[in-house]
């Protein structure tokens, strides 16, 4: 969490890194490159019950994600995530 401005342009957080690659380029005549496949919310509640929600979708997952979720940390003036990452 923090300012718009600051999270888009140095987004931290997995989750939010995800976010801004998927904005698309406001190019008509640009292809998508790919499809992301992401797994059924049953799938995710299977190994989050305790952990953090991002877990299975999250390519820096870690065994300490899926035990409790992680605290906000500040990682700049204004800017939080909660991710184990900046622990």
């Amino acid at each position: 969490s923090g300012d718009a401005q600051i999270v888009i342009k140095g987004p931290k957080h997995p989750y939010v890194q995800l976010l801004v690659e998927s904005i698309p380029v406001p190019d008509p005549e640009q292809l998508w490159q790919g499809r992301v496949e992401l797994p059924s919310e049953e799938e995710l509640e299977m190994d989050t019950l305790r952990g953090c929600k991002f877990y299975r979708r999250c390519p820096y997952k870690m065994e300490i994600c899926l035990k409790s979720p992680p605290p906000l940390y500040n990682i700049g003036p204004d800017h939080f995530a909660s991710c184990y990452l900046y622990k």
